[in-house]
Formats: structure tokens, C-alpha cells, sequence
């Protein structure tokens, strides 16, 4: 068996040598098909990010006092939205400081999205108690009731944020905790970049 191994191995090396040997470019060629590529890739790059801004990722979502919060109502503000659960550990720990956030005045509004009885979150009205509970007053919570925002954004993870431009476009989903100092950060290359 290890003789068997040991021949697939050099067989293997050999023909992949073998194959390098036989593509002869020089290094003009090889540079103008890294150019062609890079320039293919790029326009297919900004294919997709005009696709998009076009596309729809605006929601209206119900908040804890059952009041509707719009993504569109927000354009000119960029936002910063954390999906997060009940469940999550990490997303717990980084409640205090996103209220803390959420009360200073930011150059970006501060809002974050559950989605009750769905991926083992509470329910609408256990989760409504249980998070009043916390007096945590300055975050505005969505209700995701349906969890299609969350599919909408890609979310698999907890917690997941999203940086919205000020058009309302996602211009970064980012998997995992931002403390408050890197969100900051975030936001104001974000504000230096439109």
C-alpha cells in the first residue's frame, strides 16, 4: 500500500513537472493575460456591485413597541445593522456596548434585527420580555418575524453586521463581534469614501 502511495506520488509530481515544462510563455504574455484577467474581473465587479444598488434591500420591519422602521426612510443616514439571537453567547456580550453606541450622536443610525422563532430564537412575546428585562433603552430592535431580511442578507452566523451606505446599498456584511471603536472607524472611511 505504501508502495502504491509513494508511486502515485512521484506519477503525480512527474506529469504536473511535465505539464509546466510544456506551457512556454514569456513573461509578456504572461503579463498581458494577468492584465486581460484583471480587467475581466474588475468589470465583472462592478457588474455586480451596480446589480446591487439596483437590487432591493430595503426592508420595513416592526419594532418592539410595534412601531414600522424602513431602511428606505433612513436614506441619506448610513446604518449600521446587527443581526444577532437570544442564544449567542458573543452577541450577548456585545449588548452594552452597541447601547452605548446606539445613545451617542453618530453620523449613523444604530439598529439591530431578530428574528423570533426562527434558527432557535425565542418566541415574539418571550423574546419582547425577556429582552426588556435587560434595560438596554437606547437600541432599536427589529422583529425579523419571517426571516426573510435575513436571508435577504446572506446571515449564517450570529452576530452578523451590516454597513449600509447612505443610498441604502450593503456595502459590507461582515460575519462575527465589532467592538464600538472598529464600527466607528468603519462608518467614517465609509462617510470618507461617498
Amino acid at each position: 500500500m505504501k508502495k502504491f502511495i509513494l508511486i502515485l506520488g512521484v506519477a503525480s509530481i512527474t506529469s504536473g513537472c511535465a505539464l509546466a515544462s510544456n506551457q512556454k510563455t514569456t513573461d509578456s504574455e504572461s503579463n498581458d493575460s494577468a492584465q486581460k484577467l484583471k480587467k475581466t474581473k474588475k468589470a465583472s465587479e462592478e457588474s455586480t456591485m451596480s446589480t446591487k444598488k439596483e437590487s432591493a434591500y430595503d426592508f420595513t420591519l416592526k419594532d418592539l413597541k410595534g412601531e414600522d422602521y424602513s431602511l428606505a426612510d433612513q436614506k441619506g443616514k448610513p446604518v449600521y445593522v446587527k443581526f444577532w439571537a437570544s442564544w449567542c453567547p458573543v452577541c450577548l456580550a456585545g449588548l452594552e456596548d452597541l447601547n452605548t453606541l446606539a445613545s451617542q450622536d453618530n453620523d449613523f443610525e444604530v439598529v439591530t434585527i431578530v428574528s423570533p422563532g426562527y434558527n432557535g430564537e425565542k418566541n415574539k412575546e418571550d423574546f419582547v420580555e425577556w429582552f426588556n428585562s435587560l434595560e438596554y433603552d437606547n437600541m432599536k430592535v427589529l422583529l425579523d418575524e419571517e426571516g426573510q431580511t435575513f436571508a435577504d442578507y446572506g446571515v449564517r452566523s450570529m452576530p452578523t453586521n451590516a454597513l449600509i451606505d447612505s443610498q441604502g446599498v450593503p456595502v459590507k456584511i461582515i460575519p462575527g463581534e465589532i467592538r464600538k471603536e472598529t464600527l466607528t472607524q468603519l462608518f467614517e472611511a465609509l462617510t470618507k469614501e461617498n
